[in-house]
């Protein structure tokens, strides 16, 4: 049974490719001719095949010859990065950066630091996770995120690390089409109830999902979905009315909705930024520093 071609064949071939001859190609790689013969007959021997045509003066790969040149490269490419990602493991720099961001923060915010870490950190894997009330934190716990932003109620846990917090504000919203759209003065909590309130559910999968939100008035109906942009549009589309966080409501999310003066208006709310210590090291650190720097991201 022929045994695995060695990386130096590989590299021999993209040499001989790469320079045009064998002598090229032995002093490009500190050899002499002989060995990059002997390595080419050697793996001509192993596989049963012709690499070159010998027919022609010059080094002339064969189809098969070019396949495995191909395939090749493929490989020492593989092989040179996850090199490199073993030495920036060891050196300390995790080669992934998982964020869950609970939807009440905009996604926007998010994307400055995003755009700098493909600059100067592009090994780096990011996922982002979008989440809702306790799914934000319970993707820290449960060890899905390294970071969670936007956290609310976070519970007390031993490997878990509040860095920050930002304050969300809110306000109700309903369509510029909507009967409550125009009405003079504050509105009564009677008067919201005669229609449906939009929300958002919770995103928590292993403990019990928050069932009645904060904002639902008693007796009110309602409407759930699954994403602050989706209550937005619902919203916008006159399905109903609804609390949105004020920092959403820019860049033209705000088109087609009307802002309401209530009687008895929602307080904003703090949100944490918590981070899973057993993840702590140089990507983390990285992101959190930047993170840190938005105006609004309060430092504990």
């Amino acid at each position: 049974m022929p045994g695995l071609i060695q990386q130096e064949a590989f590299e021999v071939l993209e040499a001989i490719d790469r320079f045009g001859t064998f002598a090229e190609a032995a002093a490009a790689l500190h050899r002499v001719p002989s060995a990059i013969s002997y390595v080419i007959r050697q793996l001509e021997a192993d596989l049963g095949i012709e690499v070159f045509d010998r027919r022609r003066r010059k080094a002339v790969l064969t189809p098969a010859g070019r396949l495995l040149l191909e395939e090749g490269r493929r490989i020492l490419t593989a092989n040179r990065e996850t090199r490199a990602a073993a030495t920036r493991l060891a050196r300390g720099w995790e080669p992934e950066l998982r964020i869950a961001i609970d939807t009440l923060i905009p996604r926007g915010m998010l994307w400055p630091i995003v755009s700098i870490c493909r600059e100067e950190l592009p090994f780096i894997q990011i996922h982002i996770l979008e989440e809702t009330l306790g799914g934000t934190w319970e993707a820290l716990i449960e060890e899905r995120a390294d970071i969670a932003i936007g956290a609310d109620d976070a519970p007390l846990h031993r490997d878990i690390e509040a860095i920050g917090s930002m304050t969300v504000e809110f306000v109700y919203c309903c369509s510029v089409n909507h009967p409550l759209a125009h009405r003079a003065g504050p509105i009564t909590e009677d008067a919201l109830k005669k229609f449906p309130a939009i929300v958002v559910s919770d995103s928590a999968r292993a403990v019990t999902p928050r069932s009645i939100p904060r904002s639902l008035l008693d007796g009110q109906p309602r409407i759930t979905v699954s994403h602050m942009a989706t209550k937005i549009d619902a919203i916008r589309q006159g399905l109903g009315v609804g609390y949105c966080p004020r920092a959403w409501l820019v860049d033209g999310l705000a088109y087609g909705l009307e802002t309401l003066d209530l009687e008895t208006p929602r307080p904003p709310i703090d949100c944490n930024i918590l981070l899973h210590r057993s993840r702590r090291g140089r990507t983390l650190d990285w992101f959190t520093q930047r993170l840190m720097q938005i105006d609004g991201v309060r430092k504990f």
